[in-house]
C-alpha cells in the first residue's frame, strides 16, 4: 500500500474517486459468492486501520494463489483473505504474517474493535428508538433539520429562520422503524407521523432525482421506503440504484451515486427524555492512534536509516575491507 502522496502524483485530492462495487441489489446478490459488496464492507475507517497495517509491508512478494493483490483488497474491506479470481484464500490471520510480530497484530486487531464498539454503540441507540418520534438533522449543523414541502418533496431548512422556498420552519417529524442484523448499519424507515406517508428514494424507472415523500402500497414496496442508515450517518437506499442521499443547491434532498457527495443525517428524539445516538465522529477522535501502525512505522523508518549508512560505510571503507577485491578478466 503506497502513501497517499505517492499514489497522487501531483494530483488533487479532488480527483480521488469512491470506488464501490455493486450499485444494485441484483448484482449484489450476483456477487455474493465473492466479490466485494455493500453490505458485507466494513467501515472507512476499518478498512482505513487494515490499509495502514499493510504499509511497508509484502516488498517482493507475490504469488497468484496465496499472495495475489485482490487477497489483500479484499481482507482490507471485509477481513477475509479472498481472491475471485483463482478461487483462493491463504490460511494465515493477516496477509504476510511471517513478517509481522503477534503484538502488532493484536494492536491492530484491538484497534479495529474499538472502532466496531464505537459503531455498535451508535446502532444500539438508534435501535432503541424504534417505534419514537424522531427528526432528521443534518450532521454538523445544530438547527439544519429536513422538512417536508407541500409538494411532497424533502428539502432542509434551519429551524430557528423562515425560508420563502419551503414555508415551513418546523422541522420534519417521523415515526422511526428501525431493524440490525450487523454492526455497522441499521436499516429505517421514516413515516410521517399519524399517515401512511414515506419517505421514499427515486424510483429506478423515475427521471426525477429528488426524494419524496409516499403512500405505501403494493405496487411501490417496501425496499423504496427502506433506508441502510451507517453508523456514520450516511443513508443509501435499498432501491435498485442503491443511491445515496445528498442536498442540492436549493436545499432539496436528491440521491447521489457518490459517498463524497452525499449528506450525511443525525437522529434527534422528540421526546426529550429519550436518549439520541452518540456522535460517531467525535467518539472515533477520542481513541488512541494505531500502536501496530506506530511500531512498524519506527521499525521500518529505522531499517531505513540503517540502510543507507550501512551503504556509506561500504563506499568509505572499501580497501579497509578484510576481503580480498577481485576485478573480473
Amino acid at each position: 500500500v503506497s502513501p497517499l502522496r505517492d499514489f497522487l502524483s501531483k494530483r488533487k485530492i479532488s480527483s480521488l474517486r469512491v470506488v464501490e462495487y455493486n450499485t444494485s441489489s441484483l448484482r449484489e446478490l450476483l456477487s455474493k459468492w465473492g466479490e466485494v459488496h455493500y453490505s458485507k464492507a466494513d467501515l472507512p475507517e476499518v478498512v482505513l486501520a487494515r490499509c495502514k497495517f499493510l504499509m511497508g509491508l509484502g516488498k517482493g512478494e507475490f504469488n497468484i494463489f496465496s499472495q495475489n493483490c485482490e487477497h489483500y483488497a479484499h481482507w482490507c474491506m471485509t477481513g477475509e483473505q479472498w481472491c475471485k479470481q483463482v478461487m483462493t484464500k491463504p490460511k494465515s490471520r493477516v496477509p504476510f504474517e511471517h513478517q509481522i510480530a503477534p503484538d502488532q497484530v493484536q494492536a491492530m486487531e484491538e484497534e479495529i474493535e474499538a472502532i466496531k464498539d464505537v459503531s455498535r454503540g451508535v446502532v444500539a441507540k438508534v435501535l432503541a428508538l424504534n417505534g419514537h418520534k424522531v427528526k432528521l438533522r443534518v450532521n454538523g449543523y445544530r438547527n439544519r433539520f429536513v422538512v417536508i414541502l407541500p409538494s411532497g418533496q424533502v428539502s432542509v431548512a434551519d429551524e430557528d429562520e423562515g425560508d420563502a422556498t419551503t414555508n415551513s420552519t418546523k422541522p420534519a417529524i417521523f415515526e422511526l422503524q428501525a431493524t440490525a442484523k450487523v454492526y455497522n448499519c441499521v436499516k429505517v424507515s421514516l413515516r410521517t407521523a399519524g399517515t401512511n406517508t414515506y419517505m421514499y428514494s427515486r424510483s429506478t424507472l423515475s427521471c426525477f432525482r429528488d426524494i419524496r415523500m409516499k403512500n405505501f402500497n403494493c405496487w411501490r414496496g417496501r425496499p423504496g421506503l427502506t433506508w441502510e442508515l451507517s453508523s456514520n450517518g450516511y443513508m443509501k437506499s435499498l432501491n435498485q440504484h442503491r443511491r445515496y442521499i445528498g442536498i442540492r443547491s436549493d436545499n432539496r434532498l436528491v440521491d447521489v451515486s457518490m459517498r463524497g457527495d452525499a449528506a450525511r443525517f443525525e437522529l434527534v428524539p422528540v421526546d426529550t427524555s429519550q436518549e439520541k445516538p452518540p456522535e460517531y465522529d467525535a467518539a472515533i477522535r477520542k481513541l488512541p492512534s494505531s500502536r501496530s501502525f506506530e511500531l512498524r512505522l519506527s521499525s521500518r523508518e529505522l531499517d531505513e536509516q540503517r540502510l543507507p549508512k550501512c551503504n556509506e560505510l561500504d563506499e568509505d571503507n572499501k580497501v579497509a575491507t578484510p576481503y580480498a577485491q577481485v576485478n573480473s578478466m
